[in-house]
């Protein structure tokens, strides 16, 4: 499969559709354009390389990252499990998306909610023992997935993306801060389930 951007007619096309929008919108240049839509290509595509399957089990990024962290709570003590509150903060997710998330959790049978002893309106989110073998079998593949993501990079310019990128996220997190956006926490920002 070739690479659309070195294609010399995408090229030209991309060229046209920049000199066009430069054009209509009396920009300067397309720079910023561009940055925003390869970061966004970026993370859908990180996004698709991140779905795994284990054992025919296909398991998203972040439902992978929510039973992660149900381990790790695990480890540290907490086997009471954590509220689905306390695990879309925890994801930077919508409560929206959480609940979507644990719902395909749930279908997989790789969690269980128990409602709490001492709220019977909140539930508490565990993994089940097939969830746990799952987390512990699809680790290992899971961290060489992740290094391969970034393999085009040596370490020094993986270094300098993520100061670039943390830079870009606190600009990013002022002005979401300066706006006070209603209902809405800037810290979770949400992503896909």
């Amino acid at each position: 499969m070739s690479n659309p951007a070195c294609n010399p007619e995408h090229q030209k096309k991309h060229e046209a559709v920049r000199q066009k929008l430069m054009e209509l919108f009396d920009m300067d240049d397309t720079l910023l354009l561009d940055l925003l839509i390869k970061l966004q290509r970026a993370a859908q595509l990180c996004d698709m390389l991140d779905t795994t399957v284990t054992d025919g089990i296909e398991l998203s990024g972040p439902r992978w990252r929510l039973m992660s962290r149900l381990y790790i709570e695990e480890k540290l003590g907490n086997l009471e499990g954590i509220t689905p509150t306390v695990l879309s903060l925890s994801q930077r997710v919508s409560k929206n998306t959480i609940s979507s998330l644990l719902r395909r959790l749930e279908e997989q049978d790789l969690i269980h909610r128990n409602l709490d002893p001492i709220d019977r309106r909140v539930f508490r989110i565990q993994l089940t023992e097939k969830g746990r073998s799952l987390i512990l079998k699809s680790a290992p593949g899971r961290v060489a997935r992740l290094n391969t993501l970034f393999s085009g990079l040596n370490q020094a310019e993986k270094g300098h993306l993520l100061a670039l990128l943390d830079k870009l996220l606190t600009s990013l997190l002022n002005q979401v801060h300066s706006r006070q956006f209603p209902g809405q926490c800037p810290e979770t920002p949400a992503i896909r389930s």
